[in-house]
């Protein structure tokens, strides 16, 4: 049992992998990418369990969350995503979400206080909404948001995948 939760988590941290470099691509580079157990629950996250693929961006502020959305299916009804990742298991949030900050706290902490070679952390992200764990985390970035700029690479983004459509 142990060894096929072990499989089942190595094939979708190389999903999520395969999604950020396809949406890279395509133009979409997120502020972070991170596989997430709903429930945020104090219980060991268990990769037999639905998990999300969560995504922070500021274009979430800039565009709104149904545009992205709407792109994102598009990207995958073309199958230029993994099919793997199916859009209806990512969830998009803002930075200014409680979600991103205990994220970035959590990473925050990963990189400046060293851990035990036993210790196994787990982040619980929003009001109890997500837990992850370090190795869930696809990739993440700082940036600051600039309106029009995001604008700019989600209309190139847009473009993008209107072109796979031809």
């Amino acid at each position: 049992m142990a060894r096929h939760a072990l499989i089942e988590m190595e094939r979708k941290l190389k999903a999520g992998r395969e999604y950020a470099a396809a949406l890279k691509k395509l133009g979409f580079v997120p502020d972070a990418l991170v596989w997430a157990s709903p429930g945020g629950e104090a219980k060991p996250v268990n990769p037999d369990h639905q998990l999300e693929l969560l995504i922070v961006s500021s274009w979430v502020d800039n565009v709104g969350p149904k545009a992205i959305y709407d792109l994102l299916f598009e990207a995958y009804e073309f199958s230029a995503t993994p099919q793997e990742v199916d859009p209806f298991i990512v969830s998009l949030f803002s930075p200014e979400t409680q979600v991103a900050k205990d994220l970035w706290g959590a990473i925050h902490t990963l990189r400046t206080e060293p851990l035990g070679d036993d210790a196994r952390p787990m982040f619980v992200l929003g009001m109890l909404d997500y837990a992850t764990i370090p190795d869930w985390i696809i990739s993440y970035r700082t940036s600051k948001s600039n309106h029009f700029a995001d604008l700019r690479r989600f209309h190139a983004f847009q473009n993008n995948v209107a072109k796979l459509a031809a």
